[in-house]
């Protein structure tokens, strides 16, 4: 039996899609960096792979090659569009791309999603120091706003930049500020930050909240 191989230790991010052509000579996947997906194409015999930089910034899902192996369709999720089919082009060389065509236009109710607003990510500190990442959504202003806080589900979960019409009714609507920490405990950034709030430590994860909103105090935007 063939030992199982590790082909990308030196990128420091979860694995969370895969995908091969049915003929073996072509493979991608898919990294979930700091929320957001990164495609990568691999050569399963060298096992090199290369950086898909043109990828829109979201969430990626669904890969699959064609039969003839040309061409690699897949699902991207963005902060202005519920997932939608686009397909890659793929050249002779395994490594190497041509354009990323875009193939539906998903039903949105008529809302106009360029006024949809473009999640930043920022990192803030907690009481021991660890950087705690989150999304935040937020209108440029000269004024305050109020802040609404999203803590995801889970607890081993992720809050991702991810299609929200009901985060954009809040930004657009109310007037409101919107951040989507990922507290310690979160999925996503390693066994390590996912185990730090495993039995008495989950606490510690409640005190995250405690010092995102002595930042929000503390911080002009948003």
């Amino acid at each position: 039996m063939a030992k199982p191989v590790i082909i990308s230790s030196e990128i420091p991010w979860d694995v969370d899609g895969f995908a091969m052509s049915e003929d073996g000579k072509r493979a991608a996947f898919v990294v979930n960096e700091n929320g957001y997906s990164t495609l990568y194409l691999l050569d399963p015999k060298s096992f090199q792979f290369k950086k898909v930089n043109s990828i829109p910034l979201g969430l990626i899902g669904g890969m699959q090659f064609d039969k003839d192996n040309k061409r690699l369709g897949l699902t991207i999720n963005t902060h202005q569009t519920p997932s939608d089919t686009y397909v890659l082009d793929l050249k002779r060389n395994v490594l190497s791309h041509g354009k990323l065509e875009r193939w539906t236009y998903s039903e949105v109710g008529g809302l106009d999603t360029s006024k949809f607003i473009k999640p930043e990510l920022v990192k803030y500190p907690s009481f021991d120091g660890r950087e705690i990442p989150a999304f935040v959504y937020a209108k440029e202003s000269a004024t305050p706003q109020p802040v609404i806080i999203s803590i995801h589900g889970g607890p081993e979960s992720q809050s991702r930049p991810r299609f929200s019409s009901t985060f954009q009714l809040w930004i657009n609507e109310l007037n409101a500020a919107v951040i989507a920490p990922n507290v310690r405990g979160s999925d996503g950034y390693g066994k390590e930050y996912l185990s730090l709030d495993n039995g008495y430590k989950r606490e510690d994860s409640v005190k995250d909240i405690g010092a995102l909103l002595d930042w929000i105090d503390n911080t002009t935007s948003p």
